[in-house]
C-alpha cells in the first residue's frame, strides 16, 4: 500500500499484473487453488488491490478536507457552495482534465469517490470512525450504491 494513491492510475495492464500477482499470492498462502478469486478473498477477509487503493484515496481526501495534511495538499479539492439546503452534505466539485491522464488523477479521482459516499460517512468528522465505517461499508453485495459496486463502472 505504500504511495498506492500515487500509482493509482498505472495502466489497465500494469493494474491486472499487481492484481495477478495478489491473486497468486493468496491462493498460495491459503492452499486453495479451485475456489474463485473472489471466494479467495472473501475467506482471507481481503479486498482486491483496486478497492484498497480507493480506500486510501478516500482516507485521503478526508484527511484533506479536514485539514489534516500540509496546506499545499489541502488545495487539491474544493467544497461545492449552494445557497440552497441540500440533501448531501460536504460534496466536492469535480476537477477538469485535458488528458486520460488527468481523468484517472487524485485530482478527478478524489471527487468522485468522495462525492458516491453515503451521506453519514462525508459528514464525519474522526478520522478513526471514518476509517472503520469505510472498512464495514464494502464489498460484495452488487447493490450498485456502494463504493464496491460502484467501482466496477469505473
Amino acid at each position: 500500500d505504500y504511495c498506492s494513491s500515487v500509482y493509482h492510475h498505472c495502466t489497465k495492464t500494469d493494474a491486472q499484473n499487481l492484481e495477478r500477482i495478489q491473486k497468486r499470492f493468496l491462493r498460495y498462502v491459503q492452499l486453495d487453488f479451485q475456489s474463485s478469486y473472489s471466494d479467495v478473498l472473501i475467506s482471507s477477509n481481503q479486498v482486491t488491490l483496486y478497492e484498497r487503493r480507493s480506500k486510501i484515496i478516500l482516507e485521503n481526501v478526508f484527511k484533506i478536507q479536514n485539514d489534516s495534511l500540509p496546506p499545499v495538499e489541502c488545495t487539491l479539492f474544493s467544497r461545492s457552495q449552494t445557497g440552497y439546503n441540500m440533501r448531501r452534505d460536504n460534496v466536492l466539485v469535480h476537477a477538469r482534465f485535458r488528458n486520460m491522464y488527468g481523468l484517472r488523477s487524485m485530482r478527478v479521482l478524489g471527487p468522485k469517490l468522495w462525492n458516491e459516499l453515503p451521506n453519514d460517512l462525508r459528514v464525519c468528522e474522526d478520522y478513526f470512525q471514518f476509517k472503520e465505517r469505510l472498512k464495514k461499508w464494502h464489498s460484495h453485495c452488487q447493490c450498485n450504491c456502494c463504493l464496491m459496486c460502484s467501482l466496477k463502472l469505473i
